[in-house]
């Protein structure tokens, strides 16, 4: 027996050459496009101001069609402050495929984040999908840390950016001797995945600018000679000396400055800067370090630094005593007959300090013969003035 289908109207006619024709019941089901978010909210976690984060979220086919999809562009409130991408951004999705979409989100404010809404087109539906986005950015904290080891202060001070805060002092110390430097590392902990600009300056004893471009001069000598250790240490003495020349060159009496003045502070990176201090003058000095990390408000942090010792040095050739801090010159007269000629040396003493000196000197125990001695024993000695005696 032979039969023919003939499909028209979907009604199915079954044709027999013995039998009258039949009707066969037939069911078919009708797909349209059908893609579906697996969650239509995301949160975003550890969100900071300006760093992109990424976030994933899932599309889903729930039918056995082939559909296209694309994301569009951020709607809401807060869209003009924040920008948002997906990878990818557009393709086709395989018949009951699940699709993994990551999600870069980076915003510009610290507001809490509610009103963001990111749609995407699916081709054969007529209503976009829409994916909504909430966020709580983060902005930039940073810790500041001053070991104070070595001087009066030994402990640590932290100060956290911003929130806590806490004072800040940085003490070189009440017995700092003349002409030396002292330094202590000023710590930066950058605890946020935001890179930012920095800057370090002192309000009042900062070095001056030109001497940190000054670069040393190479000796005019032979290359031989510059290899041995006597020579190298003397030039690292020389070098050394004319550094902190240039550093008091402002003639303050003392100056402070930042190894690091400025710079980049990257992501979570902790850098360590050497502030130092130098003086030829004794006393005691007081002043600010304004420290400024990207947009944050300056902290200042109070400096201080007591100086001792004697500016005043002798240019003779002398024996000195074994104290390093200060060498007192011994004048020999030698052997002498009394009521002999008269013996005469000559004591030539140097001011390196910026500032004019009251000297009042004392020779011991004289015959009251010696007037003329006594009277030259008083005096002032200028600004960087040598005098003989």
């Amino acid at each position: 027996m032979v039969f023919y289908i003939d499909f028209w109207m979907l009604k199915p006619t079954l044709y027999s050459y013995k039998n009258p024709i039949c009707y066969l019941p037939v069911y078919a089901e009708v797909q349209e496009p059908h893609v579906y978010l697996q969650s239509s909210h995301v949160e975003v976690t550890n969100l900071y101001v300006g760093v992109p984060t990424k976030a994933t979220v899932t599309l889903i086919n729930g039918t056995l069609l082939p559909t296209r999809f694309h994301w569009g562009t951020l709607l809401g409130r807060q869209a003009s402050v924040c920008t948002a991408r997906a990878s990818p951004r557009h393709g086709t999705l395989g018949p009951s495929e699940e699709r993994h979409i990551s999600l870069e989100l980076a915003t510009h404010t610290q507001d809490e984040l509610s009103d963001l809404a990111l749609p995407c087109t699916v081709s054969g539906m007529k209503e976009p999908l829409v994916l909504g986005i909430s966020g709580k950015p983060q902005g930039l904290q940073v810790a500041i840390a001053i070991s104070m080891e070595g001087s009066d202060s030994s402990v640590p001070s932290t100060e956290l950016w911003p929130g806590r805060l806490e004072e800040l002092r940085l003490d070189f110390g009440s017995k700092v001797p003349l002409r030396t430097h002292v330094s202590c590392p000023l710590i930066l902990t950058n605890r946020s995945p935001i890179q930012t600009p920095f800057t370090l300056k002192f309000e009042y004893f900062g070095s001056p600018q030109d001497s940190l471009n000054q670069k040393p001069s190479v000796p005019d000598m032979p290359p031989a000679l510059l290899k041995t250790s006597r020579i190298r240490e003397h030039l690292a003495r020389r070098e050394q000396l004319n550094f902190m020349e240039s550093m008091l060159s402002h003639g303050k009496g003392a100056a402070f400055f930042p190894h690091i003045s400025q710079g980049m502070l990257g992501a979570h990176q902790q850098l360590s800067i050497d502030i130092s201090g130098y003086a030829n003058m004794w006393g005691e000095y007081w002043d600010n370090l304004i420290c400024t990390v990207g947009d944050l408000p300056p902290t200042v942090i109070p400096v201080h630094m007591a100086v001792v010792g004697c500016p005043i040095s002798s240019r003779r050739t002398t024996y000195y005593t074994t104290d390093p801090l200060q060498k007192e010159p011994v004048i020999r007269f030698g052997t002498q007959v009394s009521g002999g000629n008269t013996v005469t040396r000559v004591l030539r003493l140097n001011n390196s300090s910026p500032c004019g000196e009251r000297l009042m000197r004392e020779a011991g125990a004289f015959p009251t013969h010696c007037a003329t001695w006594r009277a030259r024993l008083g005096g002032t000695l200028g600004l960087g003035e040598a005098d003989g005696l």
